[in-house]
């Protein structure tokens, strides 16, 4: 058992037992190895050639066009495009995605940016850029002097029952608080004296009989009071509303006429300064009531028990569907994977309804195309390789079905549907090459000409458009007049028909507005006539633009009826009013 020295064959010397045979001696001298990629590489000496792995970083250009820095001995299908997608979306904003996740731009992925639209209720969407916005998440604004509310603002709000504190020394409202008032609004100046911070002395309150006292002063503030909103600031006796919500100070007689402008429009009248919504002030109390009447019109429309029960009607159709129905054998994972989604979920709002109904035709479609990959495979009428690459594109189809979200965008569903009808065509392609090749057709220059096209714009990463489509069907029926000797039956295997998406309808697609009868409805912002659809009265939108009001600067200060420039002003704003809002209506 005496241990030696021992000279092996790669010439490395190795200490071992004197009686070991040759054969079982093992050099792990690690010594510099020249791989066959010509790297160098320090290994132990006794391992095979092809068990070495280069890990040398280098530079690799992928079938997309972009260069990567991957590992010599990584594998093409492994290699994963990270460049940043480059498109814009239907929406107008930057893709967010990847080469590689957005499938070389043929499906995006889904818009990250924030929609930003304002809603019914004056608050900007914080949902993901979609067409149909989902109700408003953020904490309910309607309050009164009793209470707040505590839901969500996209839920219906439950009126003040509580009795109206609007009163003055002339006026007072009997109705509960969250109905219309039954009294006008006072025009008598206030009474009041306030103490001016600014010049320390009692100075005359400048603002309405039984509205909170403006925190200014006619003395020291008139540079700010006398700017021009209404241009009838600069009376000597003007009067003014301050708001509650943005706590800019208005003269009153044009704000009236701003308050009073008929608009079709749903939406809170807002500052003329700054644009802040108008929700809490007694004078303006029934514009804001009957304004918020109509936004829980809107709510009830979208939250209503008819359309909570179609919703659920439909998760449960869907459900069944996915439980019994046939693709279950051929895409088991997807079908109880988005099962388990829809048990665990629910609740569903219309988008989501939509979503899953949607994702169903898809699987259901997916489905088929699985069924005849397989049946021609196992009938000897797809080539193995062939077999594989389509099961690895079905797979990443089913992977896409099975994302976790709250909504999919119309772009995604159209992308989604190309990328099937390619898949179709493909299967069409494999078919058609293994019988040549099976039957020993031989193909004259036209047809090969015409099949090569037709694998290239399958194949070659670019998105696979109508127009794509159009080329791919008239090269395929070359192939076929030119080749009588195909069987009629086994051309018959691509459903080029698209997938007919389910549309949800959202809360705004466009504005919400009110017929001459009170019906709400929601409008686009296409120029064309349409009627309400309750009572089907007329309605002539067109699209316009606000004209730009400029101060009538050559006019003195001081000179010309204040309240008759108000009532000229309140015109001229009721008329931008109604083109900015794209409404006509006919009387």
């Amino acid at each position: 058992m005496e241990v030696i020295t021992r000279q092996l064959t790669c010439s490395h010397n190795i200490k071992a037992v004197c009686s070991t045979k040759e054969d079982d001696l093992v050099c792990m001298e690690v010594i510099t190895r020249q791989l066959t990629c010509e790297h160098s590489i320090q290994a132990v000496c006794s391992v095979k050639e092809n068990d070495l792995v280069c890990m040398e970083v280098i530079k690799r250009q992928l079938t997309c066009g972009h260069d990567i820095q991957a590992a010599c001995s990584a594998e093409e299908n492994d290699l994963v495009c990270n460049a940043p997608c480059t498109q814009l979306l239907k929406c107008k904003h930057p893709c967010a995605g990847t080469c590689s996740s957005c499938k070389q731009g043929r499906l995006h992925q889904q818009c990250t940016h924030h929609c930003n639209r304002v809603l019914v209720c004056s608050h900007q969407c914080t949902a993901p850029c979609t067409r149909n916005c989902p109700p408003c998440t953020k904490p309910c604004e309607n309050r009164c002097i009793h209470s707040r509310c505590p839901l969500k603002c996209g839920k219906p709000c439950v009126p003040c029952r509580k009795p109206c504190q609007w009163r003055c020394r002339h006026h007072k409202c009997d109705k509960p608080c969250g109905e219309p008032c039954d009294r006008p609004r006072c025009d008598h100046p206030c009474r009041k004296t306030r103490r001016c911070d600014k010049c320390k002395k009692d100075q005359p309150c400048i603002g309405m009989c039984g509205e909170p006292c403006p925190d200014k002063c006619r003395v020291c503030n008139r540079e700010e009071l006398t700017t021009y909103v209404f241009v009838t600031e600069d009376k000597d006796d003007a009067q003014f509303v301050q708001l509650e919500d943005c706590g800019h100070v208005i003269e009153v007689s044009g704000l009236d006429q701003w308050m009073d402008t008929a608009d079709r429009k749903i939406q809170l009248k807002t500052c003329p300064k700054c644009k802040t919504p108008i929700r809490h002030n007694l004078r303006y109390g029934n514009s804001i009531k009957n304004t918020l009447a109509m936004i829980e019109k809107v709510k009830k429309r979208w939250k209503g028990d008819v359309l909570k029960a179609q919703t659920e009607a439909t998760a449960n159709k869907l459900m069944r569907k996915l439980r019994d129905a046939d693709e279950e054998r051929y895409c088991a994972e997807t079908s109880e994977d988005l099962l388990r989604q829809m048990e665990h979920h629910r609740l569903y709002s219309l988008d989501e309804a939509a979503m899953y109904e949607n994702k169903v035709l898809f699987l259901e479609r997916l489905a088929e195309l699985k069924r005849k990959r397989r049946k021609y495979f196992l009938s000897g009428h797809i080539a193995l390789q062939d077999f594989e690459e389509m099961k690895k594109e079905v797979e990443e189809m089913e992977k896409w079905l099975r994302r976790r979200t709250a909504r999919v965008g119309e772009q995604e569903w159209e992308e989604f549907g190309r990328e099937l009808i390619r898949l179709n065509f493909l299967l069409k392609l494999c078919v058609l090459q293994e019988e040549i090749r099976k039957k020993g057709i031989s193909l004259d220059d036209q047809a090969k000409q015409s099949l090569g096209r037709v694998e290239r714009r399958l194949t070659d990463l670019k998105p696979f458009t109508a127009i794509r489509e159009v080329l791919v069907k008239q090269a395929m029926k070359k192939v076929e007049a030119l080749m009588p000797k195909l069987s009629l039956a086994l051309l018959n295997v691509c459903n080029e028909e698209p997938v007919q998406v389910v549309k949800a309808s959202g809360l705004t697609q466009g504005h919400w507005c009110a017929c001459r009868n009170g019906h709400v409805y929601a409008i686009g912002g296409a120029t064309m006539e349409s009627a309400c659809p309750e009572c089907r009265a007329r309605i002539v939108r067109a699209r316009h633009r606000l004209r730009q009001q400029e101060p009538s600067v050559g006019q003195p200060p001081g000179t010309g009826d204040g309240r008759s420039e108000a009532r000229r002003v309140g015109r001229t704003h009721k008329a931008n009013l109604k083109e900015v809002n794209g409404l006509k209506f006919d009387d």
